[in-house]
């Protein structure tokens, strides 16, 4: 079975653990994975990881791949799988469908080339995501299509289940949560837990796609840095996400009369692991969050879209929520202070399971539909 991946890669750490994730669950299965090269996912990291190569074979709207049908027997020395001998499309889009992101990138990901899918017979699924809103049209009336031809769609969280449902309701919608909360984190070996301990997560979107501006953005986290460094705790940035998270996190330093470290250059599933291994988080970033929540590390988040509020809510934790009007002493308490430390630790852990769980079920449904 030849599975095409899209909406995953290695440039956004998000992206780059939803794909370990998805590696992760067919460890067991005969499958192959494919992924089109593109500036961050490169024919040497797709090797890397035993991932086939798919030229994209479209031009000017024309789709050129009906025009080689070469047998996979023959591709597949070169590391290269043809779009004709694709059986599933596998979409682990973080966020790509709704108002904010409009028609041309739903169109890109999916829709321009859904029909042609189906014709050949491919399974498609859309793997746990956010989506909407949808007051645009055009991209209402488009993501229908995707609706009535997708074999499963999941949404994680209620907010988007809403959304999408209020576009077309379906029986293949399904509200299940953010599947890499099942793939274990890595410590890297110099990674010292004495010198790092509460992680500060910086975003450089939030201030693309929110009412912060940036020297508020800035400014909040050197008053969040500067108190921790009054409580004798150990902050340190984590670089999620390339060299606009790290700009952050150096215009913060530069304010800062003691520096903080930064780690930069990690992998998904390292970052994932300093976040398990350290006493608190201040993310965000969504995946941040995720990998915090899960590992039952006590977070602050501070978000720029429902999808924050939402995945606090799965784990009964809204009080994690941090905006800029907030009392940040009383907001670091409720992290730091023992009694209530232990309290959220045992929360989120009970959570977690609950979460983890619908994420094994989850792949149950995608393993059933891709065995029929």
């Amino acid at each position: 079975m030849n599975i095409e991946l899209r909406g995953v890669g290695f440039v956004n750490k998000g992206a780059e653990l939803m794909l370990y994730s998805i590696l992760d669950a067919f460890k067991d299965n005969k499958a192959q994975f494919v992924m089109e090269i593109n500036t961050g996912s490169t024919k040497g990291k797709l090797e890397n990881l035993n991932i086939y190569t798919k030229p994209r074979l479209y031009k000017r709207g024309l789709n050129l791949n009906k025009f080689l049908p070469i047998p996979q027997a023959v591709t597949s020395k070169f590391g290269v799988i043809l779009e004709n001998n694709v059986d599933v499309i596998l979409d682990g889009s973080g966020f790509v469908f709704g108002d904010k992101w409009g028609v041309s990138k739903a169109n890109n990901r999916l829709i321009d080339y859904i029909d042609y899918w189906k014709r050949q017979g491919k399974k498609i699924i859309l793997l746990p995501q956010a989506f909407g809103p949808f007051e645009n049209s055009e991209l209402r009336s488009r993501l229908i299509k995707i609706i009535e031809l997708a074999d499963l769609i999941f949404a994680r969280d209620p907010l988007s289940f809403e959304y999408i449902t209020n576009v077309k309701a379906s029986e293949n919608i399904h509200l299940m949560p953010d599947f890499t909360n099942l793939v274990e984190g890595i410590i890297p070996a110099d990674f010292d837990s004495n010198l790092n301990q509460i992680a500060i997560i910086p975003n450089s979107k939030l201030v693309e796609t929110s009412t912060l501006q940036l020297d508020e953005y800035i400014n909040l986290l050197k008053n969040i840095i500067s108190s921790l460094q009054i409580r004798k705790e150990k902050p340190f940035f984590l670089i999620h996400e390339g060299i606009g998270d790290l700009q952050i996190a150096n215009k913060v330093n530069a304010l800062l009369l003691n520096k903080v470290n930064i780690i930069d250059n990690k992998n998904a599933l390292e970052i994932k692991g300093i976040i398990g291994a350290s006493k608190a988080t201040i993310t965000s970033r969504f995946h941040g969050l995720v990998s915090s929540l899960t590992q039952a590390v006590p977070t602050l988040t501070i978000g720029w879209s429902h999808k924050y509020e939402m995945l606090l809510q799965d784990y009964n934790y809204p009080e994690g929520l941090l905006v800029i009007n907030d009392n940040i002493e009383r907001k670091l308490d409720l992290i730091l202070a023992e009694e209530s430390r232990t309290s959220i630790t045992a929360k989120l852990k009970t959570n977690s399971e609950v979460q983890k769980q619908k994420s094994r079920e989850m792949w149950e449904m995608v393993y059933k539909v891709l065995n029929n």
